[in-house]
C-alpha cells in the first residue's frame, strides 16, 4: 500500500493573473506613499541666543509673538522642533503656527514636545507670566 499523498489545488490561469495584479497594485500604492516628500526644505532657524535652563518662550525676547504678561494656558499647533546642545544642555524648541517659539530643557517635557511636533497636534502650555512655563498638555488631534 502506497501512502496517502493529498491532491494540492490547482491554480487556474485567471487566479494566477489575479494575484499577480493584486501584488503589482499593492507595490504600486506603496512606492507612491514612499516618494511623498515635500519640495523646497528650509534650514532650521538660528539658535536663539536669550535661553536659559529650563521652561522657557520667546516671550522675553524682542519680537518675539508672544506676549509675557499672559499667565494661564495657552494653546497652540505644533508645527516644527528644533534640537540642539549648548552650555551641557540639550534644547527643545516648539515652533508653534501662532508665532514665537518655546523652549525646554527638561527631558520629560521634550519627550512630549516631540511626539506633538511629528504629529502637528494640538498642544495647551501654561505660562507662569515672566515667559517661563511649567504645565504641558498635549492632545491627539490637530
Amino acid at each position: 500500500m502506497k501512502g496517502f499523498q493529498p491532491k494540492l489545488p490547482k491554480f487556474n490561469l485567471l487566479s494566477r493573473a489575479i494575484v499577480i495584479a493584486v501584488l503589482a497594485v499593492t507595490g504600486l500604492i506603496m512606492s507612491a506613499t514612499a516618494q511623498n516628500v515635500p519640495h523646497g526644505l528650509k534650514t532650521p532657524p538660528q539658535q536663539p541666543l536669550n535661553l536659559h535652563p529650563g521652561n522657557g518662550s520667546s516671550a522675553t525676547a524682542p519680537g518675539g509673538g508672544i506676549n509675557p504678561d499672559d499667565s494661564g494656558w495657552i494653546f497652540v499647533n505644533a508645527t516644527n522642533c528644533y534640537m540642539y546642545d549648548s552650555g551641557g544642555y540639550t534644547y527643545l524648541l516648539l515652533y508653534p503656527q501662532q508665532g514665537g517659539y518655546y523652549y525646554t530643557t527638561s527631558l520629560p517635557y521634550q519627550t512630549m514636545l516631540m511626539t506633538a511636533c511629528q504629529t502637528g497636534n494640538w498642544i495647551g502650555i501654561y505660562e507662569d507670566g515672566d515667559g517661563t512655563w511649567s504645565q504641558l498638555y498635549t492632545y491627539d488631534y490637530n
